[in-house]
């Protein structure tokens, strides 16, 4: 048997509107769930894949009840595309589908399945290569499932299921179990894998890399997936710390050295990164004023390869506070240095610190259980603001 390629993609709502856009994104913040479903049409008849499965988001209320008529009059276009080139399209739901069934009608190429629905993929020859049954997730798949035969693969839809909701997993005799909710994830199961491909365009609240799974099942019955991006609004949130000695230009390179680790994926048209910029003084106050945060993002990269960014920076108080002119300090670190070559792994106090040394009482739960070389290493990396932090407290008590 030829290798079946499907295309399965989920979390899908035409309507979801992205809130809060940045004044550069907001024609794309409009239109990113209807731009999506166009890549993950494009990416199909690219791949010259068998089948696309596009499960849309369940309604809390458990309802489908359809895109609106101008989402369903741009699915209409997409969906046409495949049917052109002979590529079946299933939209799969949860219980009461009647929305999204006018989507089949009119000659349309389009399939809408919910749980107790079957339906096939023939071959060139009218032989049936792939067969997709549609389950309720409130009953269990069944276990006694025989493995399907080399002749035709069986395709359990599950719209409604997650993979952490899938139970006893090997002994599961599907192929593939096409998963509806949840991030991205794969479990394994007895015969094949069951498989949650995330959603295809983020609504702001996950970020990074977002799309379809390229699901081929070969002649053998083994399924293998591929990552298919297809959002093309990308969101980014990264934490930075500055470090007490950080003026602008060091903090927008930690900055950029973070976008560095990342790669723009096909398809993305633009990114929206939120910066947390965990800071201290003087730094803080800088940034903690719009112009301050306005030449920060000046610093930054307009673009990840050839894909624009829109920077928003959020400034909060580094979780210690540095003192730079507390004179403890100091004292602090000669007695880290002087007692260097005699700490052991034993727990110790103090470090030879007089009795009537300021912060005590603080010092003692920060560095009373270290060893040696975990609290020099906090001191080589935090300087004074493991100080700082013990004359915050002390003076707060």
């Amino acid at each position: 048997m030829p290798t079946f390629h499907l295309l399965h993609a989920a979390g899908f709502d035409p309507d979801a509107v992205l809130p809060q856009p940045p004044a550069r994104l907001r024609g794309l913040f409009a239109s990113a769930s209807l731009a999506a479903v166009e890549q993950l049409v494009t990416r199909a008849i690219e791949l010259e894949v068998d089948a696309v499965v596009v499960m849309p988001v369940p309604a809390i209320d458990g309802l489908s009840r359809g895109p609106s008529l101008h989402a369903e009059a741009a699915l209409r276009e997409q969906f046409e595309r495949l049917a052109d080139l002979d590529v079946a399209a299933f939209v799969v739901v949860g219980q009461h589908s009647e929305g999204w069934q006018r989507l089949a009608g009119g000659g349309s190429n389009v399939v809408v399945l919910s749980p107790g629905d079957v339906a096939s993929v023939p071959d060139h020859e009218g032989r049936t290569r792939a067969t997709f049954r549609c389950v309720d997730a409130l009953a269990a798949p069944e276990r006694s499932l025989p493995i399907a035969s080399h002749d035709a693969v069986e395709i359990v839809l599950a719209p409604s299921l997650s993979a952490a909701s899938v139970e006893n997993p090997s002994s599961l005799r599907h192929r593939y179990l096409a998963l509806g909710v949840g991030d991205k994830a794969t479990v394994s199961l007895g015969g094949g894998i069951a498989h949650a491909p995330g959603a295809m365009q983020s609504l702001g609240k996950s970020c990074g890399p977002h799309g379809a799974t390229l699901v081929s099942i070969d002649g053998a019955g083994k399924p293998r997936t591929e990552f298919v991006s297809t959002s093309v609004l990308r969101f980014e949130a990264i934490t930075v710390e500055a470090e007490p000695t950080d003026a602008l230009d060091d903090l927008a390179l930690r900055m950029t050295e973070q976008l560095e680790t990342r790669r723009a994926e096909p398809g993305e048209q633009a990114w929206l990164v939120r910066w947390t910029v965990e800071a201290s003084e003087p730094l803080f106050t800088s940034l903690n004023d719009p112009l301050g945060r306005n030449e920060l993002v000046s610093l930054l990269p307009e673009a990840i390869g050839e894909v624009p960014i829109v920077h928003e920076v959020r400034i909060v108080p580094h979780s210690i506070w540095p003192a730079l002119n507390d004179a403890f300090a100091a004292e602090f670190e000669a007695a880290l240095q002087e007692q260097a070559k005699s700490l052991t792994d034993e727990p110790f106090s103090l470090l030879a610190l007089p009795d009537a040394a300021p912060h005590r009482r603080r010092l003692a739960k920060l560095v009373g259980g270290g060893d040696a070389t975990a609290v020099l290493g906090d001191a080589r990396r935090f300087g004074l603001r493991v100080i700082s932090a013990a004359h915050d407290e002390e003076a707060s008590e």
